[in-house]
């Protein structure tokens, strides 16, 4: 299939990059077998997380990695804008606006 795609891709004059390009198995046990996928003679990266558009796909199919990400950026935000919250010459109703921004 990776051949199929690879020649598909030629015939537009597109090139599939093996360094660039990562595959993954899907499963819901914890042992997950090896593939060996190789485009022109390189093989492609096994990985058992990936980023894509902004989330992280396991091989387990749960989100909770996502999850926990989204969750550890929002605090790291929220910990970079207390000085915000400890000035004292900004209105309440100045602070919820801000806190809905976030």
């Amino acid at each position: 299939m990776v051949t199929a795609l690879n020649g598909a891709l030629k015939a537009w004059g597109l090139t599939l990059c093996p360094k660039k390009s990562r595959c993954m198995v899907f499963g819901k046990d914890d042992d997950t077998p090896s593939l060996t996928i190789q485009v022109e003679g390189e093989k492609m990266d096994q990985v058992d997380a990936l980023c894509y558009l902004g989330t992280i796909i396991s091989t387990d199919g749960t989100c909770s990695a996502a999850i926990n990400d989204r969750t550890r950026k929002a605090w790291v935000r929220l910990h970079q804008s207390h000085f915000i919250w400890r000035l004292r010459g900004l209105t309440r109703k100045a602070r919820a606006t801000f806190f809905r921004c976030i």
